[in-house]
C-alpha cells in the first residue's frame, strides 16, 4: 500500500505534468478567481505597466534599475542590520551554502521586508503578468557563500515547478560584477522552452545544458548592490550562488498564483492594516 501511495505523490510530485491535476481542487476559488482577475485588468492601463509585462512574457526577465524605488533606502538599511548583525544564517531548503538571514518578525506585513515587496508598482506588474492578482507567498534575506567541489542542487540548472508562473524580485545587497560573485543566470523562456528534460524533471549539469543546445543562451545578472529585477523562475531555467571569492547577499520576494499547482502556505503574516490590493496579495 506504500509503495502505490508513494507512486502517486512522485507522480504528482513539483515538477510533474500531472500535477496539473491538483487545479481541480481549487474550484472553490473560481469566483475569488475571477474579482482578482477584474482588479488585474483594471491596474494594466498603463504604458509603463504595459512594457514591463511584454518585456515578462517576452523573455520571463524583467530589470527594474538600480535602487529605483523609494523604499529602497529603508530596505537597505533594514538588510545591512541583518548581515550586521553576525547571526548565523539558517540553512535554506537543507542546503549549506546559502541561508536565510530573516528573523519571523521580518515576515510581518509591518516589515520593510514585506512591504517593499507590496509596492503598488510591484503589484501592478505581476498582477498584469498573472492576469490576476497573485499571492506573495514569501520573502527572503539568503547568504550565500563561497563552495569548493563540484556544483548542486540550485547551483545547478533548474526550473521552479511550484506553479506554471513564479515571479521573483531580485535585488542584490553585495556587489555582484563577476562570475566569482555567484551571479544570479538564467536562460530566457523561449529558449528554455526548448530544453529537454525528464518526465519528473531533474537539475542539469553544465556539461548536459551545453548538449542541450541551453547553456549558450545563458545570462549572468551583473550588477552593484541595489541592482534589481524581476525573473519568472518557472519559465526560465537558472542557477546562482556560485560563489568562490566572496558572500552574495540578495532579498528575494516570491508571488505564485492565487492557487499553485503544487500547494504552499502564504509565510507572511498580516500584521497591519492593508489596502484591499495587498489584502488580496496577502489572503488566500
Amino acid at each position: 500500500m506504500n509503495k502505490i501511495r508513494n507512486r502517486i505523490l512522485y507522480y504528482y510530485s513539483s515538477g510533474s505534468p500531472l500535477r496539473y491535476g491538483r487545479k481541480l481542487l481549487y474550484l472553490k476559488h473560481v469566483a475569488s478567481f475571477f474579482a482578482r482577475k477584474r482588479i488585474a485588468d483594471s491596474l494594466a492601463n498603463d504604458s509603463k505597466t504595459q512594457a514591463g509585462l511584454r518585456e515578462l512574457e517576452e523573455s520571463g526577465f524583467l530589470p527594474l534599475g538600480p535602487n529605483e524605488s523609494s523604499l529602497y533606502p529603508e530596505l537597505e538599511k533594514a538588510a545591512n542590520e541583518r548581515i550586521k548583525s553576525n547571526v548565523s544564517a539558517k540553512p535554506f531548503a537543507s542546503r549549506d551554502y546559502f541561508g536565510q538571514l530573516l528573523q519571523a518578525e521580518d515576515f510581518k506585513t509591518e516589515s520593510i521586508f514585506v512591504r517593499f515587496a507590496l509596492q503598488e508598482e510591484y503589484l501592478k506588474l505581476a498582477s498584469t503578468y498573472f492576469g490576476h492578482v497573485p499571492k506573495l507567498l514569501t520573502v527572503s534575506l539568503l547568504q550565500s557563500k563561497p563552495t569548493e567541489g563540484d556544483w548542486t542542487e540550485s547551483q545547478l540548472w533548474h526550473r521552479d515547478y511550484d506553479d506554471s508562473r513564479i515571479l521573483k524580485i531580485f535585488v542584490y545587497f553585495t556587489d555582484v560584477t563577476s562570475a566569482k560573485n555567484g551571479p544570479f543566470t538564467y536562460i530566457p523562456a523561449k529558449i528554455s522552452k526548448t530544453v529537454k528534460n525528464e518526465f519528473i524533471p531533474r537539475r542539469i549539469s553544465d556539461a548536459a545544458m551545453a548538449e542541450n543546445g541551453g547553456a549558450s543562451h545563458g545570462k549572468a545578472v551583473l550588477g552593484t548592490k541595489g541592482t534589481t529585477f524581476m525573473i519568472d523562475t518557472a519559465r526560465c531555467y537558472h542557477q546562482g550562488s556560485r560563489c568562490k571569492d566572496s558572500i552574495r547577499v540578495a532579498y528575494l520576494a516570491t508571488f505564485t498564483s492565487m492557487a499553485p499547482l503544487y500547494p504552499a502556505l502564504s509565510k507572511i503574516d498580516a500584521s497591519t492594516t492593508l489596502s484591499p490590493l495587498e489584502a488580496l496579495a496577502v489572503g488566500d
